[in-house]
Parts: structure tokens; sequence; C-alpha cells
């Protein structure tokens, strides 16, 4: 596609290094309705004469809040860049009005979209521009075309597991992943025994989630003053336990637990860390919307 002289069409451009890449930041906004991100009628390209592709790609992200963002299209594809403030489902259903802005206005046979998270690679949609605008058609064929969709996490072990238990309530002072065993650090001097049982399960279960590979899961809870609280178990048996595939007594005989130094509580034991393993389970189908699985797609896209 042949590119148009940009002109005088906005007031500035700031370009930002942004995790390797560039990011073209628009001085002001076009009075766009944030809405037509995922507006199939709004004719951006036609709010401004010069304006290239590109321009509107761009304009559209605009409307929607985004706040840094880059589009180029060349080659066939059309290839948006964009930063999102928090990780999760907010950011998957903005990647997928990306999508559909870069299929309606790129005119190109594929569309690429990549996020990042500060400052690092986020995700990744791949697609045919022609399966992105059958979605909107709905219908069987719309769940078709989100098959054929390629969604990769572009983030370490460390970042995508650290991300996951935020998500479920539990952000990590320290994530540290080897070979197949994560050991995270946690501040346990606002935490109750109760809580921390739940919670346990949970984290264990979102962090196998995005990083299914896990072996063991090793968890130190740390009061500050001394005391620490570590309790593992294998990502697989907790999952078995959530699932009640497992029983109570099995998993609490799989559960580890050791105490050193005072604790602000009373540390849960094997048993009571079990008995919280079924609720914990029911948790995470919401603490891991962003996997990369054909669910997941069908709701950023709204078919869900």
């Amino acid at each position: 596609m042949a590119r148009k002289k940009r002109g005088c069409l906005f007031t500035l451009f700031a370009i930002v290094v942004f995790g390797g890449a560039g990011f073209v930041l628009l001085s002001e906004q076009l009075g766009i309705d944030p809405a037509s991100l995922f507006d199939t009628e709004a004719g951006v390209a036609s709010f401004v004469p010069d304006a290239t592709a590109e321009d509107a790609i761009v304009a559209r992200l605009a409307a929607a809040g985004v706040k840094e963002r880059y589009a180029a299209v060349e080659g066939g594809r059309s290839l948006v860049r964009f930063s999102v403030d928090h990780p999760g489902s907010t950011a998957g259903r903005l990647m997928a009005g990306a999508a559909v802005a870069a299929a309606e206005l790129g005119g190109t046979v594929d569309v690429v979209v990549e996020s990042y998270y500060l400052g690092d690679p986020y995700m990744r949609l791949s697609a045919a521009s022609a399966d992105v605008l059958a979605v909107g058609k709905g219908g069987p064929a719309a769940r078709e075309a989100v098959a054929r969709m390629v969604w990769a996490d572009l983030r370490p072990a460390e970042r995508r597991i650290s991300d996951a238990l935020a998500l479920a309530g539990m952000p990590a002072s320290s994530v540290t992943v080897d070979g197949r065993n994560l050991a995270a650090r946690f501040d346990a001097r606002a935490m109750k025994a109760s809580d921390l049982a739940t919670r346990f399960v949970a984290g264990v279960l979102a962090a196998g989630s995005v990083a299914p590979w896990l072996g063991t899961a090793t968890f130190a809870y740390v009061d500050g003053a001394g005391g620490t609280l570590t309790v593992s178990v294998d990502v697989a048996t907790a999952a078995k336990r959530a699932a009640g595939e497992l029983p109570e007594s099995d998993f609490a005989a799989a559960v580890r637990v050791e105490r050193s130094g005072s604790l602000p509580f009373g540390a849960p034991g094997p048993e009571a860390i079990a008995a919280a393993a079924v609720a914990a389970g029911d948790e995470v189908p919401a603490l891991a919307d962003e996997a990369s699985t054909r669910e997941a797609l069908e709701r950023y896209f709204g078919l869900k």
C-alpha cells in the first residue's frame, strides 16, 4: 500500500523508546468517541483527508485511551504495538479492539498486535484480517475464526508468574524460577492464617495456569522481624486436589510446612491448607483469564 505524506496532520509527535520498539505519542486527541475502538462504522480515516492507514489505526487507539501506541502497514501486514497499564482481561480486550482497527483500516492480509507491560513484551495476537472481521458477524463462523488466531505470551517466566500471583491477590516481593521449581516470597505482616491457607493454593494454581510446566511451588511468608513460614507442594498435586480428584488427607500429606522464628499469626498446618484447596480452585478460571486459550480469546472478542 502506497503511503501518503503526513504533512502537518498532528501538531506534535514524540518518539519514545519503549521495550526496544518505537511508539508514536500523539499530542492531542481527535475528538473521537472512545467507543469507536470497536465501532465498525467509525470513519477515522476520513476524519482528516491526508490520513494514512497508520494514522487512522493510531487515532482509534488514542480515542480508546491508549497512551503509547505505534502502527506500521507494509508487506501485506498491519503491525500494532501499544502499552497496557494492567495485565489481565482489560489488556486482552484492548488487543482484540486493536486487531479490529488494524483489520478494518490497514487493508492488509494479516494483522499482528503486540502489547507491552512495564516496558517488557507482554502478549502477541496474530491473525488473518478476514478472520478478525468474521468475528464481528457472530455465529459458528466467528468461533471458527477465533480458533485460527494465534495468542502468545511474550513475558519471561518470572514476570508471567508474578503477574498471575498479583491477579490472585498475592503480590510477591520476589519470584524465582529454577528449572521446573518456583520460589516466591511474600510479606506476611498483613495476613491471617485463614487467608494464607486459601491464598496459598490459589497462588499455586494461578502460577501453574500460566506456567504449566512447573513442578514444585515453594512460597515463603516473611513477617519482617525474622519469622518465616515456608509452604511447598507439587503444582500438579494442588491441581488434582482443587479439581476434587485427590482426597483431602492425601493432599495434606503432600504439603510441606516449615516455620522459623515468630510470626504474627498462627501458621496453618497442612490439614487447613488441604481443606481450603477446593474453594481456592473455584477462583482459578477468573484469575487465569490471560492464558493463551481459545476461551480467553472468545471473551476478548465479545463472544462470551
